[in-house]
């Protein structure tokens, strides 16, 4: 896949300027994402919709390191937590069918934990104030959560659809990553970044049946962090006494 090679690129990029770069960064990064996901699916009689086609927000947290190539020229790369969920809203397309009634909103919960590699450019500066640009990729890891299977008494083969929805989530993802964000004091940063639409599932089976079952989700996340320059404590200067 195109998408992974460039991953692999830009790490070994990343990774052989780590000795050579000058000024590094790091910091810890908290902040807020809005996922929108889209799929509308037809499982025999029923129709399955994830989150309704609305957004979802979660909270965000994690850590960055930053390599700087040029005045102008940086590496970012983030390495973020996400706890989530998936909400599936499922109703009848009909009235006598195999799966007959189904109206139920089941939900999967989902942790992810998410690698960013961001070529950024820093195109204006005023001040102690700087505005950036950035593009890069995005590889997330999706942890499903084990949960108690579903057992709805008055819709039975619903819950043998929502049981099947736990394998539907690839194990692993990838995305464009592009956004914006303001520096000040080489210090305190504001990022707000896009993450493109991309696919996070596959085909699930339902008694030894296959069902196409791909979705898409694109994201916006707002999120502030502070960089450090070193681990090192400046030690207060000594003052000797004139006697």
């Amino acid at each position: 896949m195109i998408l992974y090679r460039i991953v692999l690129v830009v790490f070994f990029f990343f990774v052989s300027f780590m000795a050579f770069s000058q000024k590094n960064s790091f910091g810890l990064e908290f902040g807020r994402t809005f996922q929108n996901d889209f799929g509308v699916h037809q499982l025999d009689s029923v129709v399955v919709i994830p989150n309704g086609n609305e957004s979802f927000d979660s909270r965000v947290i994690g850590g960055f390191f930053e390599l700087s190539l040029s005045n102008r020229f940086s590496l970012h790369s983030k390495l973020n937590f996400t706890k989530s969920a998936v909400f599936y809203l499922m109703y009848n397309s009909v009235k006598e069918c195999l799966f007959c009634p189904v109206v139920k909103a089941p939900s999967m919960a989902i942790n992810r934990l998410s690698f960013e590699i961001l070529p950024q450019f820093s195109i204006v500066r005023l001040n102690k104030f700087q505005f950036i640009v950035f593009g890069g990729v995005k590889a997330t890891i999706n942890f499903v959560k084990d949960q108690p299977e579903s057992n709805f008494k008055d819709a039975p083969a619903a819950a043998i659809v929502t049981n099947s929805l736990t394998s539907a989530p690839l194990p692993v993802t990838m995305s464009y990553v592009y956004g914006t964000s303001l520096e000040y004091s080489e210090r305190v940063v504001v990022w707000a970044r896009w993450t493109a639409n991309s696919l996070y599932s596959r085909d699930i089976a339902i008694q030894g049946e296959n069902y196409k079952f791909e979705n898409r989700w694109k994201s916006f996340t707002i999120s502030a962090g502070y960089k450090f320059h070193s681990l090192k404590v400046k030690k207060a200067k000594k003052r000797t006494k004139v006697h």
